[in-house]
């Protein structure tokens, strides 16, 4: 008889213990929506500051370092991002994501040997998981990883990528895996069609409007500059779209202004008479000074070798 109230203890502190973790699992789900919006937002340093607390304060949701290292690389400081990728893949082993970010790391910064180790790793992890068990978003990083391997692409995309897109329609990693992917295999037109499935489908996000301009380039130059605008204007950091308007050669037509003044020809001396063009985007000397001002007027890196990997671009 006198097990009873032990064992009436036991269960009441073992409920409590499940109600307190419910109550943490409700704050980090709650919480992690409006950073993952700041960080789409281009809001990094604050995303990178907010991600450090929450590891600091033992929130254990892998999302938050993700987001954390996902700003790291935005901000720069991409050897930071490496280092911490190795202290989060301790926590989380075997996380799809996390390997593939480290790779990706490790690829910037030309550490083929990290780079292949975190493959190496991936790839062991992979077997291990039925596909039925398998997430949409842990789908997309296995067609990642398959091209960086010199898989099939359009075997990737259909038991990939749209594999991911079938287990979950509104996952925005899904369509810029396939969009990106097409467009590094020169087909503007699928990749088009790709990022405004993912529009429809998700809603309006910088990466897929980017993606659009990149499509639109060769082709439709007012739709290409329509869609940078919008990327520019849902992310006023991205640093590509920025690179788009800012870098190439001189020529064309100044997309932003609507000026048409034919390379080498004077308007006047005016900032106008002489534009700048890349992926068939043309835009003019003044805008390519405001892009290097954009932001919190840290100056543009020299490439994009720079910049975060779209979150699942190929390879």
């Amino acid at each position: 008889m006198r097990l009873f109230p032990v064992f009436l203890l036991v269960v009441t502190m073992a409920v409590a213990q499940a109600q307190q973790l419910d109550v943490e699992k409700m704050f980090e789900e709650r919480n992690l929506g409006p950073v993952t919006e700041m960080l789409a937002h281009g809001e990094y340093e604050l995303v990178a500051r907010v991600g450090e607390a929450a590891v600091e304060k033992g929130l254990k949701a892998p999302e938050w370092r993700i987001m954390r290292l996902k700003a790291l690389v935005e901000l720069g400081r991409i050897e930071e991002a490496l280092e911490e990728s190795r202290k989060a893949l301790a926590i989380f082993p075997g996380h799809f994501e996390l390997l593939m970010l480290r790779h990706d790391f490790a690829k910037m910064l030309g550490q083929s040997d990290v780079a292949a180790e975190a493959l190496k790793a991936f790839n062991q992890v992979a077997k291990a998981k039925a596909p039925k068990e398998r997430t949409a978003m842990e789908t997309v990083m296995l067609g990642r990883a398959a091209l960086v391997l010199g898989a099939d692409a359009q075997k990737v995309i259909s038991q990939y990528f749209k594999a991911a897109q079938g287990k979950d329609a509104k996952l925005e990693a899904a369509y810029l895996a396939e969009g990106h992917l097409a467009l590094d295999k020169d087909d503007a037109k699928r990749a088009a069609e790709v990022f405004r499935a993912g529009l429809k489908a998700h809603g309006e996000t910088a990466e897929m409007r980017f993606g659009l301009a990149k499509a639109f380039g060769p082709s439709d130059h007012e739709k290409a500059v329509e869609n940078l605008a919008k990327a520019l204007e849902l992310n006023p950091n991205h640093k590509a779209a920025h690179l788009l308007r800012a870098r190439g050669r001189e020529e064309g037509r100044c997309g932003a202004h609507g000026g048409a003044e034919a390379l080498g020809k004077e308007s006047g001396g005016g900032s106008h008479d002489r534009t700048l063009s890349i992926a068939g985007v043309s835009f003019c000397r003044e805008c390519r000074t405001s892009a290097q001002s954009a932001g919190d007027g840290r100056k543009l890196p020299a490439s994009e070798g720079a910049a975060l990997p779209r979150s699942a671009a190929a390879g």
